[in-house]
């Protein structure tokens, strides 16, 4: 008896319908009678609204509900026949595919899988037996194996890899014979078992809804029940024959919708964030009419989420993303992940990763540990850029030093003992309560929380369960691995709010039934999803084996369509033309349709020129920027106080930006590369700037007049401060970018002696001129205290002239003029070398002197001095200059952030820099290390 087909027109929402189709069907009186009737819904969430339904409906109609059992098509399968064997759950799967992989021929499987890991890295084995059970799993739900694989592949001209699938079937047959011995029974072999010895049966009724794509072993499994089986299927009579005799798709019958939306309701725009302001435009253009439950924002890219999430808040919209959040990423998920990345390498990153944790940072508190142990210990790597603690610690790194050996005596277990599974979860408990005792108060909310620990309790409670010929010797890293792998995609959906808009990926969209639809990233690649490329199955394998391909993708992706497009009021699409890196994109496939003039219409529409231009402004929004913009940065009012002194190197900074300088100069704030592992511009620079320092206070040297001695001196000089600041092991970055800093001081080890020879002496190093010493500016009859640092000094004694230097180090010789003024503009951009002037005068240094650069730069001809070619009139405006800035820092002149700052790129994102720039903004290059 075949399965009863029966089709309903889909204008109006499928789950409704559906739910006036069973009340009618099952109504005996005033009962509507369900109980006994299994209803198999696309998802969990149609199955939750199809009960809602179900309710409003009985109650319009006022009869009552004995209400049906509802179940995704997922769990159908295990409610047609009755398993002979205790199934093995997930972990033991999981680990009898480690264990068929550690038995197996390792020098054949090396073949194919070069970077096997050694048998004592068990963690290393996850991401292979993930591998090997998601090909089960896939194959068998089409009622295949891996010899299948092998025997149908031969099908196929230019197949090659048949001997591997040849050991990996070898691998599944001992997993088999592993779960076997352990009398365990495999879901997906009991489910083949079941279909091929015609064991499915059910006395109930059978209504699947909207199933319309279901894989092979499903579909025999309802054949030898069918006569139970109704299948109700979403569509006008005259497309019946697209579907099957079980109510699925076929293929090759849906190359397109076959109710497409029309021109109006499709947009095209330009970035991801473009996106969200049409969402906002499309809700504008309701008026009002609708309330939240009324609408439903369509997310197939969740890279969109973010930044709907934020335009939606920022007019006001409530929205949630029913998703939610995995256990993964919730402050407990990170811990452990950190806990076990740390375990394993012993890195100083790792390391600030892991007290970057704030579980870390309370643990420490409590623990009595004083200070900034992550601002000490973020110096340190960034003076150091140590990777490992290979020599032990480098100068003085007392706090992060005691904090390391703390944590590492708390771990000295788990760092260096292997146990069985399940003698890991006394000491898992008693580490989370030494690390994270007050966790549960410091989640989002106590319902996640909660929801945390009843995955984790479960998850527990199946190691403890694991037979112990299977249970795995493992380290303390590798428990972790394996907790977080049992729970760590778990779901936390946030919490219901009737008053925020959904947020819903594509496969739940067409059983939605709100009136409003807003469907976003509808661009090829993600509606329909094409997946070519594959490690193992890619497309025209899986279209050999009869595997869901693109062609099955596609066809259930333009039903999905048809279905949205005809059942709804209100239905808007928009398709991106950029992602947020600027790689172009293409809109799917589906808003093109069947007819020719729309093919034609709509390809104009995505590649108009006018798509450049700014776009619309948004309704309930300001654009950012814009007077009175809910996007501002925070303004300093609060933080003004009265300036005391100015350092000479301040005023680049102010005439660059105001509101960047207070940031850096009078809040002290900046930033730290905590990732680096060579030397960026500055560390370089720094480098030389100290072995130039040292030579500079030995008197002996700064008199040589011999190049090979000076060479020799530099040369100790350079690997004693390169011993000092990066130990006797540096990376092999810093190692080539030490032998470059060489180069240049040979290079200028030539120079300086020739210099010698023409009798200039070096009178001052590294000078610095204090508040004490009286350097001032007179600005309006209040002199501005200056302070600063010269490099150098330098006097000829034949010749009564004094020349004033800054060593430079940047990749290319630079001229001090340019660096300081642009003539063209009439504009002064940095002034240190002018202000120069007023500090040396405390040193009884008057009338004209000479300021110019010591280049040392990559080029090394270039590396000589070149003097500022700045005229009387020059340095009177440079003064001037000076002056202004002095009484616009005097009168709290911060503000606004400049909109194109080429410097203090670290306080970019508080200035919201990105916001601030043009639509389509240019990226800017900064200087690289050398």
């Amino acid at each position: 008896m075949p399965i009863t087909r029966k089709l309903i027109p889909w204008n109006r929402p499928a789950l409704r319908s559906a739910a006036e189709y069973l009340v009618a069907q099952y109504t005996r009186g005033a009962i509507v009678e369900l109980g006994e009737v299994l209803l198999i819904v696309p998802g969990a969430g149609a199955g939750r609204r199809l009960i809602e339904l179900l309710l409003d409906e009985v109650e319009a109609r006022g009869v009552a509900l004995l209400p049906p059992e509802i179940i995704t098509l997922g769990n159908l399968p295990e409610r047609l026949y009755v398993e002979q064997k205790p199934f093995a759950d997930d972990l033991a799967q999981l680990l009898a595919w480690i264990e068929a992989l550690r038995h197996n021929d390792g020098e054949r499987l090396r073949q194919y899988f070069p970077q096997l890991p050694s048998a004592d890295r068990f963690s290393d084995w996850l991401p292979y037996a993930e591998m090997l059970s998601a090909l089960h799993r896939e194959l068998a739900a089409d009622d295949l194996d891996f010899s299948d694989v092998v025997t149908r592949g031969s099908e196929l001209e230019g197949f090659l890899e048949a001997d591997r699938w040849e050991v990996l079937r070898g691998i599944q047959s001992e997993y088999l014979r592993v779960l076997d011995e352990l009398e365990l029974w495999d879901k997906q072999t009991a489910r083949l078992f079941a279909i091929r010895h015609r064991e499915c049966h059910t006395e109930r009724p059978i209504v699947l809804v909207g199933t319309v794509d279901m894989n092979a072993s499903l579909r025999k499994m309802l054949d030898q029940v069918s006569g139970h089986v109704t299948s109700l299927i979403f569509a006008p009579a005259e497309l019946s024959q697209r579907f099957d005799e079980h109510g699925c798709l076929m293929p090759h019958a849906w190359p397109h919708p076959f109710a497409e939306p029309r021109d109006e309701q499709i947009r095209v725009v330009d970035r991801p964030g473009d996106q969200a302001d049409e969402v906002l435009r499309a809700l504008a253009e309701l008026g009002g009419q609708y309330s939240p439950q009324d609408v439903v924002i369509g997310v197939p890219d969740e890279v969109l989420v973010p930044y709907l999430e934020q335009r939606l808040e920022s007019a006001g919209v409530a929205c949630r993303y029913g998703v939610g959040r995995t256990i993964a990423v919730t402050g407990f998920g990170k811990l452990m992940a950190q806990l076990a990345v740390w375990l394993e390498d012993d890195s100083l990153a790792e390391f600030q990763n892991l007290l970057r944790h704030p579980a870390i940072g309370r643990f420490l508190s409590r623990d009595g540990v004083s200070g900034d142990v992550l601002t000490a210990l973020d110096d340190y790597r960034g003076r150091h850029l140590q990777t490992r603690l290979k020599g032990g610690w480098l100068g003085k790194a007392e706090l992060p030093r005691e904090v390391y050996a703390r944590l590492r005596e708390l771990l000295s277990d788990w760092r260096f003992e292997t146990r069985p599974l399940s003698a890991w979860i006394a000491p898992f408990a008693e580490l989370l309560r030494q690390l994270a005792p007050d966790l549960t108060e410091n989640e989002r909310d106590r319902r996640e929380a909660a929801e945390i620990e009843r995955a984790m309790r479960a998850a527990l409670e199946k190691f403890d369960r694991v037979p112990e010929t299977l249970a795995p010797t493992v380290s303390g890293a590798a428990f972790l691995h394996l907790l977080l792998d049992d729970i760590g995609r778990e779901p936390i959906p946030p919490e219901l709010d009737p008053q925020s808009v959904e947020l819903r990926g594509w496969l739940e969209l067409p059983w939605e039934d709100a009136d409003v639809l807003i469907v976003t990233g509808m661009n090829e690649g993600r509606v329909p999803v094409s997946q070519n490329a594959d490690l193992f199955l890619p497309n025209r394998l899986r279209h050999v084996l009869g595997l869901e391909d693109n062609d099955r993708r596609a066809a259930r992706d333009a039903y999905a369509l048809s279905l949205m497009s005809a059942s709804r009021r209100h239905l808007v699409c928009i398709a991106g033309r950029v992602t947020a890196q600027n790689d172009p994109l293409i809109p799917s496939r589906l808003l093109f349709g069947a007819d020719r003039g729309a093919k034609v219409r709509r390809t104009l529409q995505f590649f108009r020129e006018e798509s450049h231009a700014r776009p619309r402004p948004v309704p309930g929004g300001l654009v950012a920027g814009a007077p009175g913009a809910r996007f501002e940065p925070p303004r300093l009012d609060a933080y003004v106080q009265a300036v005391e002194s100015m350092r000479v190197t301040e005023f680049r900074s102010y005439l660059q930006c105001p509101y960047r300088y207070f940031l850096r100069h009078r809040l002290k704030l900046q930033s730290i590369d905590v990732t680096a592992e060579e030397l960026d511009g500055a560390a370089f620079g720094n480098l030389l700037h100290e072995v130039l320092r040292q030579f500079g206070v030995h008197e002996e040297l700064r008199e040589q007049s011999r190049t090979e001695p000076l060479v020799e001196a530099l040369n100790g000089l350079l690997n004693g401060e390169v011993l000092r600041a990066y130990g006797d092991d540096p990376s092999p970055a810093i190692r080539v970018q030490v032998e470059r800093a060489r180069l240049r001081l040979h290079q200028f080890a030539k120079w300086q002696t020739e210099q010698r020879l023409e009798g200039w002496e070096i009178r001052y190093i590294e000078h610095d001129f204090a508040v004490e010493q009286g350097a001032a500016l007179d600005v309006d009859g209040v002199p501005m205290p200056l302070t600063g640092r010269i490099d150098r000094i330098d006097f000829h004694p034949d010749t009564d002239v004094w020349r004033l230097y800054d060593y430079k180090s940047s990749d290319q010789a630079q001229n001090p003029l340019a660096a300081h003024y642009r003539p063209r503009q009439q504009r002064w951009i940095d002034l240190q070398l002018p202000l120069y002037r007023h500090l040396v005068r405390v040193l009884g240094i008057e009338g004209d002197v000479e300021l110019a650069y010591i280049n040392l730069p990559r080029k090394l001809s270039d590396v000589k001095h070149l003097v500022a070619a700045f005229s009387s009139e020059l340095l009177q405006s440079a003064d001037e200059a000076a002056r202004q800035v002095v009484r616009d820092v005097r009168n709290n002149v911060f503000w606004p952030p400049s909109r194109d700052c080429g410097l203090m790129s670290e306080f970019d994102e508080i200035c919201l820099q990105s916001l601030l720039a043009d639509d389509h903004g240019e990226e800017r290059s900064d200087e690289v290390a050398p």
